[in-house]
């Protein structure tokens, strides 16, 4: 039998958040479902890549103001997907080496936190010797309307937006 971690919202309506590093305590006021949405980075040549920002993948999330996205990637090309948060940080790295989300990756392996004004880089490679007519890529999860606290809450569950290992 295969290991999974349930995908799960990290905190209900009237929960609390700390978004770390900025050590800042959040009220979830409301949690709503991301739906599967499929982004199409397009045509991309052998050992080439593609690459999203933050402003690019809020038109998907439709994140604004005080939002936090907790979503999970998976590709549906045999491409390699890495992850910038802040854009210049490797996310899922080990040692000197960035880490990839792959059609292999376990889908727990895949999830990542958005916050609407935090940004992030989206990088969509082509490993192959041969060029890709589309490289799509499903985001789904969950979408978190956060109200700012003033001070610290008895509970709360802890997000890290910005854990890198190693710089990229």
């Amino acid at each position: 039998m295969r290991y999974e971690v349930p995908f799960e919202p990290l905190a209900k309506p009237e929960e609390n958040i700390l978004l770390l590093p900025d050590e800042i305590f959040f009220k979830v006021v409301d949690v709503e479902p991301i739906p599967s949405q499929i982004v199409d980075f397009g045509s991309i040549s052998s050992g080439s890549y593609t690459e999203k920002t933050t402003e690019d993948m809020k038109n998907y999330l439709r994140l604004e103001g005080d939002e936090l996205a907790q979503i999970r990637i998976k590709p549906l090309e045999d491409v390699e997907i890495n992850i910038w948060q802040p854009p210049t940080e490797a996310r899922y790295a080990i040692a000197n080496a960035p880490g990839k989300i792959t059609i292999y990756s376990k889908e727990q392996h895949t999830e990542t936190y958005i916050m609407a004004d935090k940004p992030f880089k989206i990088r969509v490679s082509n490993p192959h010797g041969y060029n890709l007519s589309k490289s799509r890529v499903v985001f789904y999860g969950y979408k978190y309307k956060l109200e700012k606290l003033e001070y610290k809450p008895e509970k709360y569950a802890i997000v890290n937006i910005y854990r890198p290992l190693t710089k990229a």
